[in-house]
């Protein structure tokens, strides 16, 4: 009686460890797949998912040029696009296709304005000569000319301006009695240059000097018959009061 209890007692218990091990496996097999939850966006710690199969490449930056600017002097102030990029020489990296202004500036020398186009993905090399003013005299003979330089009544000879862009000018002399006077001079950075004019009279002053020299020159001759003959008829009176005396 009691060897029969205890088999009844074996069999519940194998029964029970059975029916365990049934579930423990249906629990296992409703657990969600790893790979499901990488992909899902609401689990906590893992971040939005990423799909591969489905990614889209964000666009890439446009290409950028490079852009190398150097001076004579160098140490000017470069500016691009009204803002302010650094001392040259330089070398920028980040410019887009497209129109670009560019100014160079430097303490003592004229400011340097430039407008450029990049239209691809490449090195520019751009390089500038600044300038500081120059010198002028201008000279003519005779004095008094008015002057007239690039269009613009500036003053009368002799002149002297100490602050002149570089460059070529046309320089315009005027005097009256005296023929039009057109020079040309070039001003040379930080150099002072003299311009000497030479004017030329006119034909009717020519005339009118002319004139007047014949007519001095008549004076001047009856002058030297005056007093040719005042010392000849001096020279009488005194031979005659001689010849007297002696008598």
């Amino acid at each position: 009686m009691r060897s029969g209890f205890l088999k009844l007692i074996c069999i519940v218990i194998c029964y029970g460890a059975i029916c365990s091990a049934d579930t423990i496996s249906q629990v296992s097999d409703t657990t969600v797949p790893v790979a499901e939850m990488a992909t899902d966006s609401s689990y906590e710690g893992k971040g939005p998912a990423v799909d591969s199969s489905n990614a889209v490449l964000s666009p890439q930056d446009p290409p950028r040029s490079t852009l190398q600017i150097s001076t004579e002097p160098s140490g000017a102030a470069v500016i691009v696009n009204d803002s302010v990029r650094g001392l040259s020489p330089l070398t920028m990296s980040d410019l887009d296709t497209g129109t670009h202004q560019l100014i160079i500036k430097k303490k003592g020398y004229y400011l340097k304005k430039a407008e450029f186009r990049v239209d691809s993905a490449d090195t520019y090399n751009l390089q500038f000569i600044l300038q500081q003013p120059g010198g002028l005299t201008v000279l003519s003979e005779p004095p008094g000319a008015v002057l007239t330089i690039a269009g613009k009544k500036v003053g009368i000879t002799p002149y002297v301006d100490s602050v002149v862009r570089p460059g070529e000018y046309s320089v315009l002399a005027e005097l009256e009695n005296f023929e039009q006077t057109i020079s040309s001079v070039e001003v040379r950075s930080a150099v002072s240059d003299t311009l000497k004019i030479e004017l030329k009279p006119t034909a009717a002053y020519r005339d009118k000097q002319n004139a007047a020299q014949m007519k001095q020159l008549k004076k001047q001759k009856r002058m030297t018959l005056f007093f040719v003959t005042g010392i000849f008829a001096l020279f009488s009176i005194i031979l005659g009061l001689v010849e007297n005396a002696e008598k």
